[in-house]
């Protein structure tokens, strides 16, 4: 596929370049403006959700997500990105519901675009829940967010095909994303108690992947990676053992594990259950 077939199909899917046309603001928007007080808290929650995946710490962006809606934010992947910029808010409902559009920066594994950042327009959903803007996933949709498309129905994404993209259309960001795939959320132990389980992440793309592992300190644990460069259709592990002397630590610890060039995150909690 040439250079200006790749492009013309991530224009389609949503690439940016920062001097659009498109970004420009309608005059007919001007008649929807909110308050400013409105307006200015909806921007410092978007700002807060935005920001925890440029910092690289997706679960900051818990404190802003609905309650109903925490399922679908957590069973998505959480890109990287290196800035963002909110282009558009359009209110409804009385301003107490809006759709922010945001212009993310991040780099995209595709040819000619190696090593040059690019944006990312992303559509994202936020509604006033007790006096305070929360984003939020219609259960009767999928939602495309800059963290993929998630399913309203956790069991269907689950479910979801691991195939390869259509690269008929050229790839886009998300269906290269969404081909990185880790198994569980969550691990359990028992404190007191010897325990092992494994975190296994899934390359279904056709090219390598590299994965960089980070954790806190977590005393009386082993934490391992057996490789760090996953190639297409092979699957790494993590091995996590904890010994009956493991530190049981007040909130949840996290295995946050890096993907490149995806600059894609994802983070598994490790949580001690009390001993009966």
């Amino acid at each position: 596929m040439s250079r200006v077939r790749v492009l013309s199909a991530v224009l389609a899917a949503g690439l940016i370049a920062s001097n659009s046309p498109a970004l420009a603001q309608n005059p007919a928007d001007l008649f929807e403006k909110a308050p400013p007080d409105v307006d200015n808290a909806l921007r410092e929650r978007i700002a807060v959700f935005y920001q925890s995946h440029v910092d690289g710490k997706p679960r900051k962006a818990d404190e802003v997500v609905a309650e109903e809606s925490k399922d679908f934010f957590f069973a998505g992947n959480k890109p990287k990105y290196l800035n963002f910029e909110i282009i558009k808010i359009n209110y409804s409902d009385g301003f107490t519901k809006a759709k922010a559009t945001v212009a993310c920066e991040t780099y995209i594994m595709m040819p000619g675009f190696a090593g040059k950042p690019v944006k990312l327009a992303a559509a994202s959903q936020w509604k006033i829940v007790d006096g305070k803007w929360y984003w939020y996933v219609e259960e009767s949709q999928n939602t495309v967010t800059p963290f993929g498309v998630m399913k309203a129905d956790p069991a269907s994404a689950a479910q979801a095909p691991q195939g390869m993209p259509d690269l008929a259309k050229g790839p886009t960001l998300n269906s290269l994303r969404n081909q990185i795939r880790v198994d569980k959320e969550s691990i359990r132990f028992v404190a007191g108690r010897e325990g092992s389980d494994e975190i296994r992440i899934k390359n279904n793309l056709p090219g390598s992947i590299t994965l960089k592992m980070q954790h806190g300190r977590m005393e009386g644990m082993t934490v391992s990676l057996d490789r760090t460069e996953v190639k297409g259709g092979e699957t790494a592990v993590v091995s996590v053992k904890a010994s009956a002397k493991a530190r049981v630590p007040s909130v949840a610890e996290k295995i946050v594990i890096d993907v490149e060039p995806l600059r894609q995150q994802f983070a598994v909690d490790v949580i001690f259950d009390p001993a009966q």
